[in-house]
């Protein structure tokens, strides 16, 4: 399962801590834990496909016995795939001193310390999936900000009110800072992945392209992001608005009969503060989520951790490599079961982890002493929301803890 290039320390050695290696980070993976079963299918040109059969809207009248039923009379059954091409993720280590390898190799906190390393970079990556492809909520509600109604005409790349409800100052207009998506079963692309405006005008949100066209059946929800500030923390009665809207689009809650978020330290330091919050919690001790504290509270299980996806008020990644200039915006995805996919890393071909190692320890040309060793990590790694109406990303702000980790 490793690719190994060596001189020094014997190949048995190294593949034993290795799988060793990865067998840790597999237990320390989080978003995995919460993933639906069904696997995507293999695409071409080394991408994956998930197929998507919606759900058909309801029967709402009765019917006549005798009442010639014409092919008119047919409801739409939508079905639709969803595509992932897999990004390459991966890590160097140097060890300037050919001395130290098997020191390196036999330690078990610095296997462990690489293996956390792994483990939260890709958890990082599902919750900036959930955040950016599911549907979006203001934690203070403002409807300057949210918009919902039916489309009154659309193609695959745009979504039309001509009520004119979209304020350009509000949502942008050639630099838009909002997502849309649809939530109707009996419209097109009702549960695709949330896109982000491209350009918005009173009447039009043109996005990037969804598989069919929006029509006058289709009824979108979209969200800005602007005005949130840090005052606008995370609150219990915000907790139960989320609550409320996954029992609207009637999200499938996990076999305990809950749902699952993830938060930062910070806004969990702010609940702390909601006195109806402290009267309720529970903790969970057991350790079976390292790197996580665990709260349940409104029927939801939080998991709390200094990881969180964050964005500026224009939609803007910060941190991560991101170009925001603040992380005002706290992008908490709550979710069900079955609201997102996760590809097996290494498209299976390295087994279910699919990471590639590579140990070089034959002197590099470059290092004039000869004494350099190298022990890196590659996979290929890629998900997808695949219900997004499953996936509530709740938006606030955060009291500064005057830390930046």
């Amino acid at each position: 399962m490793a690719s190994i290039t060596t001189t020094t320390v014997t190949t048995a050695i190294k593949k034993k801590w290795l799988m060793d290696l990865v067998k840790t980070a597999q237990g320390r993976l989080v978003a995995t834990r919460y993933t639906q079963k069904e696997p995507m299918q293999k695409g071409d040109g080394g991408t994956l496909i998930y197929n998507r059969l919606l759900r058909p809207s309801l029967v709402t009248s009765t019917s006549t016995p005798g009442t010639l039923v014409t092919p008119s009379s047919a409801k739409a059954l939508y079905s639709n795939s969803i595509e992932v091409t897999p990004s390459l993720y991966q890590d160097v280590f140097a060890i300037d001193d050919n001395a130290k390898v098997q020191t390196f190799i036999g330690n078990d906190k610095i296997k462990n310390a690489i293996a956390n390393a792994m483990a939260i970079g890709m958890d990082y990556q599902a919750m900036k999936m959930l955040s950016i492809q599911g549907m979006r909520h203001r934690i203070d509600a403002d409807t300057t900000y949210t918009k919902s109604g039916t489309c009154t005409s659309g193609s695959t790349t745009t979504a039309v009110d001509s009520g004119a409800p979209f304020n350009t100052t509000d949502f942008g207009s050639s630099t838009p800072t909002c997502y849309y998506g649809i939530t109707n079963p009996d419209g097109p692309n009702y549960d695709h992945p949330w896109k982000k405006c491209t350009t918005v005008s009173t009447t039009t949100l043109t996005t990037a392209a969804f598989p069919q066209a929006n029509t006058s059946s289709s009824k979108y929800r979209a969200v800005g992001s602007k005005g949130i500030v840090a005052t606008d923390v995370l609150t219990i009665s915000g907790l139960w608005d989320v609550q409320g809207l996954h029992d609207k689009v009637e999200t499938e809650m996990f076999d305990d009969g809950n749902l699952v978020g993830f938060f930062d330290a910070a806004q969990h330091r702010d609940l702390l503060k909601d006195t109806v919050f402290v009267a309720s919690v529970e903790y969970d001790n057991s350790g079976f989520l390292k790197g996580y504290k665990v709260a349940r509270i409104a029927g939801l299980n939080m998991l709390i951790s200094s990881n969180l996806y964050r964005e500026d008020e224009d939609t803007v990644e910060y941190g991560h490599g991101g170009a925001g200039t603040t992380g005002i915006v706290y992008c908490s995805p709550i979710f069900g079961k079955n609201a997102f996919a996760l590809t097996p890393w290494g498209m299976g071909s390295e087994g279910d982890f699919g990471v590639e190692w590579h140990i070089t320890d034959t002197p590099d040309s470059q290092n004039l002493l000869l004494n350099a060793t190298y022990i890196g990590w590659k996979a290929y790694w890629g998900g997808t929301v695949t219900r997004s109406t499953s996936v509530i990303v709740l938006l606030t702000g955060a009291t500064s803890q005057g830390i930046e980790v």
